[in-house]
């Protein structure tokens, strides 16, 4: 399957059911099935995947799991966070012994916005 032939599936099923938003969760099953041996054509893939979308007026939201490195802050293994207008983070911190969720808000463009971690509960 090219990436043509998901993006043109994709848009069609877009306009279909009229979406405003489409989810690819996550990242790494979308690049497996589009470019499973050759990472470095993943985001000439996605670009062309979310300028599609966005052509037809859609939000994409894509997430990506990531590895926990405290020496390099890198948003998505897959080098495309210059394809994205905002970015969550979302981890686990230690406290007193306990593992707690926050998130933050990392980039948002264009946009002054806080960089302050949060709680939060699910």
């Amino acid at each position: 399957t090219s990436i043509d032939e998901i993006v043109h599936r994709i848009t069609d099923e877009v306009h279909r059911i009229k979406a405003t938003r489409v989810v690819i969760d996550s990242l790494t099953g979308f690049e497996l099935l589009v470019a499973p041996t050759f990472q470095s054509d993943f985001r000439e893939s996605q670009l062309r995947l979310v300028t599609a979308l966005a052509g037809a007026g859609v939000t994409v939201l894509m997430t990506a799991e990531l590895e926990d490195r405290y020496n390099e802050l890198r948003f998505n293994p897959f080098g495309t966070a210059s394809l994205t207008d905002a970015i969550i983070v979302q981890r686990y911190i230690e406290v007193e012994s306990r593992l707690l969720r926050v998130m933050a808000v990392a980039k948002v463009r264009a946009s002054n916005h806080s960089s302050e971690l949060r709680l939060y509960s699910i």
